[in-house]
């Protein structure tokens, strides 16, 4: 699986890029309404890690105390 930042608007690009680099063609690729499986690394990697907030978040509220 590989992570496409989303199109601000506009028609589907005739190749879409993912994060780590590598060439999708849309026709043979599946939108999902999440995350699900094992991402590439590589994509995985360039990813903000907002999803780990809650846990981040308590860790510097640990570290502040």
């Amino acid at each position: 699986m590989h992570f496409v930042a989303p199109a601000a608007h506009g028609p589907t690009p005739p190749v879409l890029e993912t994060l780590c680099g590598d060439l999708l063609d849309p026709a043979v690729t599946e939108v999902l309404d999440g995350i699900t499986g094992m991402p590439c690394v590589r994509c995985f990697a360039c990813v903000p890690h907002a999803a780990a907030g809650p846990a981040g978040a308590a860790r510097d509220r640990r570290r502040s105390a």
